[in-house]
């Protein structure tokens, strides 16, 4: 139906998922003192794949992990860990954004 009213350019668009976020970008940093200057720009933006939004995930937990050494944060990023994630963060990214997360007890995939 979309290659027929909208051609095939817009039908191969439609079938490919697309996913957006908003932590991509880095903030700025001083390279001689370390420090953040600027916090990194929050601009939802399509981030291409799957892979590229585990790989981001990642390198936060390792940040966090290395600044944090009493509690380790230890998740395992499986493809629909990583969809509620984006889904998450976008919510709380908004204005008085809130969201209500219900789960079975003991449900979560173990490392």
């Amino acid at each position: 139906v979309i290659r027929r009213f909208l051609g095939e350019d817009m039908s191969n668009r439609t079938q490919a998922n697309e996913y957006f976020v908003h932590f991509l970008r880095e903030p700025r940093i001083d390279p001689e003192s370390g420090e953040e200057l600027e916090p990194a720009v929050l601009l939802y933006e399509p981030c291409g794949s799957i892979a590229v939004v585990r790989d981001r995930i990642t390198n936060h937990m390792k940040v966090l992990n290395t600044s944090n050494k009493t509690e380790k944060i230890r998740l395992v990023l499986f493809d629909a860990a990583v969809k509620h994630i984006m889904r998450i963060t976008r919510v709380f990214a908004l204005p008085r954004g809130n969201v209500l997360l219900v789960g079975v007890g003991g449900s979560g995939k173990q490392p």
